[in-house]
């Protein structure tokens, strides 16, 4: 069996914020388990938080009750305001009926412009 390769171009979202720069990357990085969907989108049980810590080479990871963290990717650029890039690569845990399914995603938030922020 061969599977075809195909290219699958970027999805880009644009949200529009009555925010100077620095407070909406401060929000959308800082404050990153706050306004993401967590009751719907998570990986393991009893999730509580997730965050992004704010440094090259820091982690995007969701943190359970009982403490275990799960990545979901590494923080790739971190320029506040101006750029905050990460991979995607949410690691399932073994048990979890889509662990051999991975995907490979990156996010950006890039452009904080006076009143705007991208991703």
């Amino acid at each position: 069996m061969t599977i075809a390769q195909f290219p699958v171009p970027p999805i880009v979202k644009t949200v529009m914020v009555q925010a100077a720069p620095a407070r909406a990357f401060a929000l959308f990085a800082g404050d990153f388990g706050r306004w993401w969907p967590l009751a719907r989108v998570h990986t393991g049980p009893d999730p509580v938080d997730c965050a992004i810590e704010p440094r090259v080479g820091g982690r995007v990871f969701e943190r359970a009750a009982d403490g275990r963290e799960t990545p979901w990717g590494t923080v790739l650029a971190y320029d506040p305001p101006h750029r905050l890039a990460f991979s995607w690569t949410v690691q399932l845990s073994s048990e979890h009926p889509l662990h051999r399914r991975g995907s490979r995603h990156q996010g950006r938030a890039d452009a904080f412009g006076l009143g705007k922020a991208r991703r």
